[in-house]
């Protein structure tokens, strides 16, 4: 499989990133995560559903903790915003645990399984500040 391409649908209230491929590394994890970022940035949008569930996560758990880590140091305006995150049965374990520890360190993140589900969690989410 090949690395991860992402493509960024603006939705108005949110966008839609979604990406394809396969992660092998924690540097293959950050350069989604500065994708995400910088969309998130160009689109003036602090909303993200983030589809990952085609995408394939062969790193080790540690990689899932080291991330917020470097969340914190270089990427931090990523408190400010909320993601639903669409991931795979195979992943969930993994992204789960991701979940948790950024939760914890003050990120917004809710992982999900499903589409529908991720998108109305979020709409949810838009709809509690407006």
């Amino acid at each position: 499989m090949n690395a991860p391409t992402a493509t960024i649908t603006d939705k108005g209230d949110y966008l839609i990133v979604t990406e394809i491929g396969e992660r092998t590394s924690l540097l293959d994890i950050v350069e989604d995560v500065k994708t995400v970022y910088e969309a998130a940035k160009a689109y003036d949008n602090k909303y993200l559903l983030v589809d990952f569930h085609q995408v394939n996560n062969i790193v080790p758990q540690t990689d899932a903790f080291n991330l917020v880590r470097i969340f914190e140091s270089k990427f931090p305006d990523l408190s400010d915003l909320t993601f639903s995150y669409i991931t795979n049965d195979e992943s969930l374990q993994l992204v789960k645990f991701w979940e948790h520890i950024s939760n914890q360190r003050g990120f917004k993140i809710k992982v999900f399984t499903n589409f529908d589900e991720a998108q109305n969690w979020l709409i949810s989410e838009i709809t509690k500040v407006a």
